[in-house]
Parts: C-alpha cells; structure tokens; sequence
C-alpha cells in the first residue's frame, strides 16, 4: 500500500494575482492565481503555457492585518504543470524577499 508523502511546509489556501517573469529564448511575462502558497512553494493557475524547470521570478502582494499589504518577490523553478482542468503550475522558491518598496510603485 502507498501513502502519501508528507508535505515539507503546510499549505494556505489564498487566492491572490500573481505576475509570473522568466526567460526562455525571450523574455515572457504574464499574470495567473494563485490556489495556495506555502513556505517552500506556490501553485498557480495560469492561460500561459510554460515548460517544467523553467526558472521563474513571482511577484505577489499578500493581504495583512496592519493596514499595509506585503508584497513580495519570489524566485523559483517550475516542478510540475497540470493541464486538466486547468493549466496550473507548481512552484518551488529558491528565494523568498518581503519588498516594501514595490508597494511605492
């Protein structure tokens, strides 16, 4: 019998927009929604096609209880992409920056 691996991190279910960036052969950016963010990674759902192990730069604003969000850029690799229902990609960080200044912009 199998059983599931544990998770590294729990997962929060929080749907926000998330700004996608990478490169491949150009330079692509769009925007998708996130499904549930943990500290380690991120799943999304997305119109743009994009290949697993591409490296991607995410940008993000969390909702906060003070009266500032937090925003925040990620850098990571895509580990897996899911085509049915929806094009979704999972995500695992290799940096995680609180920046308060994007939230001036």
């Amino acid at each position: 019998m199998d059983f599931p691996v544990p998770r590294k991190s729990p997962r929060v279910c929080i749907q926000q927009s998330v700004t996608v960036k990478y490169t491949r052969e150009g330079n692509f950016e769009f925007t998708g929604i996130s499904r549930d963010l943990s500290d380690s990674g991120i799943f999304l759902y997305t119109e743009s096609v994009i290949e697993e192990g591409a490296e991607v730069e995410l940008k993000l604003t969390l909702p906060s209880f003070s009266a500032h969000p937090v925003p925040m850029l990620l850098r990571g690799r895509v580990v897996r992409v899911e085509r049915t229902p929806a094009m979704g990609v999972a995500v695992e960080f290799d940096k995680v920056t609180v920046t308060p200044e994007l939230s001036r912009r």
